[in-house]
């Protein structure tokens, strides 16, 4: 069993979204206005990944013992994102619909503002290769590659404060030491 505890990811920045907007004269007085409205994330992701593992070695030459592995578990994730878009410093708005003799009143205000707060489950898997060196007649340098498959993450983008659904992969080199019983 292999628990792996993931750092703290923080992400702050920001992007741009073109958008209509024409807060103080709507249709049919006056027409849309392309605007471009700055978008500002903040990201927060706080991950645990528990794996179960199966190694094979593949015999010993000189000390030198190559292996395989592979692994299945469970990650989890708990994900806080905010995305709050701004024009000209205020917060971006458009304001859409027409006015007419029939519905003088239809306007449809639009705030383009994200915020999600969530906890996950995946399915997660690795693949691993290596080799472990002899030191002593105990203990064995391991260094090895795994490949690591956590799932997917569904987030906010932060540019059009849509939901996005992304693979989380990870390609690792580690290194450890090996201490046999005997």
């Amino acid at each position: 069993m292999i628990l792996d505890y993931r750092k703290q990811i923080h992400a702050i920045g920001g992007g741009a979204a073109n958008c209509f907007t024409n807060v103080t004269n709507p249709p049919p007085q006056g027409n849309p206005v392309p605007a471009t409205c700055i978008g500002h994330f903040d990201n927060e992701i706080h991950r645990w990944d528990l794996l179960a593992n199966g190694y094979l070695d593949l015999g010993t030459w000189d000390g030198f013992t190559p292996y395989i592995g592979a692994g299945a578990g469970v990650s989890w994730a708990r994900i806080q994102q905010s995305v709050n878009f701004t024009l000209n410093g205020l917060p971006c708005q458009a304001r859409c619909g027409f006015r007419d003799s029939i519905n003088p009143n239809v306007v449809t205000f639009a705030d383009f503002d994200r915020s999600q707060s969530n906890n996950t489950y995946r399915f997660a898997w690795a693949v691993m290769a290596g080799v472990a060196i002899a030191m002593t007649d105990h203990a064995q340098l391991d260094v090895g590659y795994r490949f690591l498959d956590l799932g997917t993450i569904t987030g906010i983008s932060p540019v059009t404060g849509t939901s996005v659904t992304q693979r989380v992969r990870a390609n690792e080199v580690r290194a450890g030491v090996r201490y046999m019983i005997d």
